[in-house]
């Protein structure tokens, strides 16, 4: 993936939002860079996005604060076996942090480890139930990252390679998948095969909500080799990402109607995806009960506590093309 020069922000935020919603999708990557099956078990554990403030080991005051891209955290689901659940296990079993690093930098290094150590004191874990998972789609920046910074770094570190990355090419997989699908565009969008790749991601993002498709259209655009005829866009002009924070600088030159303007715009997608979520979760349901499906309440609890509109709708779309509702509904367990 070649990101254009001053692009870099757009992209980092883009594949930021991809992995917070799915955060499975990362777990599920980490493991295969690390070459070990599955470390998560969809059926027993929740995901939590803890992507808050870490404090420094010794240091309490502002300026010993740790800012990870991405922290998730590992619970027992609710609807899992007795001893656990969420309720008798109120800690994190092990975290995760996902890092998205674009350029090269050497002070990464040093942080990324004290993300690690600050993780581990404050869901008070073992070193070793913190993993790092860092994801850079540019070669060059990787292979720096593989050089200079991966020697100084945790043990329980993993650097995501396009082999990593399963090459999806399948339209119908793709749209089983959307962010999946998106990172495979991403990682493997100038390969001879690439088209095929770009072209199932393009068509598995044309159902999902405008912020959404937004965002991962212009992911698969920028990972696309520029001879690549893509389809059509369902927005016919990609503007600047309006829900990109503005920097401190720019915020000090708005007036307080511009502010009103972002905020109110904000909330509007916001209510969006809800709604959308909403609307998917009610088809769900009905098509599930036209077809005599009873809701265990396992598969209950996943319905009602998931609100990721387009992973929903891939599980609607499973059980409309006559896929088995108990897959369908799993899709909806780590969300």
């Amino acid at each position: 993936m070649l990101i254009p020069e001053g692009m870099a922000g757009r992209v980092h935020q883009s594949l930021l939002w991809l992995f917070r919603r799915d955060m499975s999708l990362a777990i599920e990557l980490a493991d295969r860079a690390a070459g070990r099956g599955p470390s998560v078990d969809a059926r027993v554990s929740m995901l939590v996005d803890r992507s808050g403030v870490l404090q420094r080991v010794g240091l309490r005051d502002d300026d010993g604060r740790v800012l990870p891209d991405l922290l998730l955290t590992v619970h027992g689901h609710p609807s899992g076996p007795p001893g656990l659940t969420h309720a008798e296990d109120p800690l994190a079993r092990q975290v995760w942090i996902v890092e998205v690093q674009l350029g090269r930098d050497r002070t990464r290094a040093q942080s990324w480890a004290e993300s690690v150590v600050a993780a581990a004191r404050e869901f008070e874990l073992r070193l070793r139930d913190v993993e790092l998972l860092i994801v850079s789609p540019s070669r060059p920046v990787r292979g720096w990252i593989r050089r200079e910074l991966l020697p100084d770094l945790p043990r329980r570190t993993c650097l995501l390679e396009p082999v990593h990355v399963p090459r999806i090419r399948c339209v119908e997989r793709a749209r089983g998948r959307p962010t999946a699908a998106v990172l495979s565009a991403v990682f493997h969008g100038r390969e001879p095969t690439g088209e095929a790749i770009v072209f199932a991601a393009c068509q598995a993002i044309r159902p999902l909500p405008r912020p959404t498709r937004r965002r991962y259209r212009y992911l698969i655009e920028t990972a696309a080799h520029p001879a690549m005829e893509l389809p059509p866009p369902v927005d016919p002009v990609l503007s600047p990402e309006p829900e990109e924070r503005p920097s401190d600088w720019e915020l000090g030159g708005l007036t307080w109607a511009q502010h009103g303007e972002r905020f109110t715009e904000r909330g509007l997608r916001q209510g969006v995806d809800i709604g959308m979520a909403r609307a998917y979760r009610e088809g769900l349901r009905a098509m599930l009960q036209l077809l005599g499906h009873a809701l265990t309440p396992a598969q209950e609890h996943q319905l009602s506590s998931c609100d990721v509109p387009e992973r929903l709708h891939a599980a609607l779309m499973t059980v409309r093309d006559g896929g088995c509702p108990e897959s369908a509904l799993a899709q909806l367990a780590l969300v």
